[in-house]
């Protein structure tokens, strides 16, 4: 199968930096030459055991710059990388190797429990244990021969990334990009930086986890313009904070809830004065965090959308509409080149005019023939620019109300001891469902009472729209990608006495 150009042209970036940092851990450098050895040492590894191209390799993906280097080694020796949940119990990861029994699995320590190690010799995968040795940064950790049957190639597939949907609603789906995908996905990359005003050599800031869709659209992009890296294993807004500082980047892409815990510190104009862009292609971006960013920090934001599912962003901005970007605040843009969007009835299918709210439904030639419908609801307007509203399957239905979650949870954050917040519905016997929300206090402030929320509702909403129970938090359950579980917000409520 033809093999893009990208290969050589990171084989050509880990060879001739080498002394040069490619990527910052929280102020530890690790350089292109470090990258370049853990890189030929898995290409080494995969051809000395002899799997065939596009043949899936197991990557327990964690945000550390070995895990970064591992996967740029599996692109350019032609294979593909299948990201596993590092963060899920022990019982689960075996469980996962079971079912798709990869011939080869790289992982961390702490990732190789003993009914892991069990699951991959029973499985006839061939386990690794990253190490700290430069020369040899991994280990077998397996006991079992690589059976005859893992080293036939898949039949007539270029998937080349495995990557986990988020599980903002259950368990996470992998979902599989092509070559020719990944190639589309590292030149929107280029130009979004390029809109920013980034250059090739401009730093990338990066607090999305590696395993997901944002880490990927980092770190491939990254490698092949010689970028640097700043990560994080785990986000924490202070030290992103000192990241941001010490590399002055002009082109930031955060989750929404990321940026709103940053912003809680009450960074310094100045420190933010290098970002020419803010670009949010997650979720929803609360309009509390982007009128602080464009009024306190002349901070320009241009919302995107798309889904793992779409193998990266379908709508968005480009530079000739920056100038609407202050008129069509809260826009995600316009569909891209080649890709098609419209809104339609949840009940009939019917296509929606301009203005009135629907399913979204996309044709993404990459990744279908067909048109794919959401679960995402939206509106168009009469210039085709995309304005999204939250979830239909988020919607809460109290008796004959409808309450959407964006709407309370938008009000929730602006109250000043609040710094996020969640809602969920939740089983009554006698509306069906009502709406509960799960509320973090704000870094610098004490923590809020059920009592004062409701209060503080109460004036500025509906009263079908006011929560039954709050849940006062350290930390709202989330995602990798640091958006809302649901699964993790129910069990909040799952006591009704609590």
């Amino acid at each position: 199968m033809a093999r893009s150009g990208y290969e050589t042209q990171i084989r050509e970036v880990l060879a001739s930096r080498q002394n040069e940092t490619a990527i910052d851990f929280d102020g530890i450098p690790f350089s292109w030459g470090e990258a370049n050895a853990v890189a030929t040492a898995v290409g080494d590894v995969l051809k000395q055991a002899g799997v065939p191209e596009y043949a899936r390799i197991g990557l327990m993906g964690r945000n550390l710059p070995i895990h970064f280097a591992t996967l740029w080694g599996i692109f350019i020796a032609g294979c593909c990388t299948t990201m596993i949940h590092a963060f899920q119990p022990p019982e689960a990861l075996a469980e996962d190797i079971t079912a798709n029994r990869w011939p080869i699995v790289f992982g961390e320590s702490r990732d190789w429990t003993a009914p892991v190690i069990a699951a991959a010799n029973a499985a006839g995968s061939v386990g690794y244990v990253f190490s700290d040795d430069p020369v040899a940064p991994f280990s077998r950790i397996t006991s079992n021969a690589l059976p005859a049957e893992a080293l036939l190639a898949p039949s007539g597939d270029d998937t080349v990334i495995q990557l986990l949907s988020s599980g903002t609603t259950g368990k996470p789906k992998r979902i599989t990009l092509s070559r020719k995908s990944i190639e589309e996905l590292i030149e929107r990359t280029r130009f979004q930086f390029a809109s920013g005003g980034a250059g090739e050599n401009a730093a990338q800031m990066m607090p999305w986890p590696l395993s997901s869709l944002g880490g990927t659209n980092a770190a491939l992009p990254a490698v092949s313009l010689g970028q640097l890296l700043a990560i994080q294993e785990k986000y924490d807004a202070p030290r992103f904070l000192e990241q941001l500082r010490r590399h002055r980047p002009t082109f930031l892409s955060m989750p929404p809830a990321a940026v709103a815990m940053l912003l809680q510190l009450k960074p310094a104009k100045e420190d933010l004065a290098s970002v020419q862009l803010y670009f949010n292609g997650s979720a929803p971006l609360d309009p509390n965090v982007q009128t602080i960013l464009e009024d306190e920090y002349d901070l320009p934001v241009a919302n995107a959308y798309g889904a793992t599912e779409f193998a990266g962003i379908i709508s968005s901005w480009v530079p000739e509409d920056f100038a609407l970007l202050r008129a069509k605040r809260g826009s995600c843009g316009r569909a891209l080149p080649g890709i098609k969007m419209r809104i339609v009835s949840a009940d009939t299918g019917a296509v929606l005019p301009p203005g009135e709210a629907g399913l979204v439904e996309a044709l993404v030639p990459r990744i279908a023939d067909d048109w794919v419908r959401t679960n995402d609801l939206a509106f168009m307007d009469e210039d085709g620019f995309l304005f999204l509203q939250g979830r239909a399957d988020d919607a809460i239905m109290r008796g004959g109300f409808k309450v959407i979650p964006e709407e309370v949870v938008e009000v929730l954050r602006t109250h000043p001891k609040v710094g996020d917040a969640a809602l969920i519905g939740i089983p009554d016997e006698r509306l069906g469902m009502v709406p509960a929300a799960a509320v973090e206090k704000r870094f610098t402030s004490e923590a809020p009472t059920a009592e004062e929320l409701e209060a503080f509702l109460r004036t500025r909403l509906a009263a079908y729209k006011i929560p039954v129970r709050f849940a006062i938090v350290a930390e709202i359950p989330r995602t990798e990608s640091m958006k809302p579980r649901r699964e993790g917000l129910r069990a909040l409520f799952a006591d009704p006495k609590s």
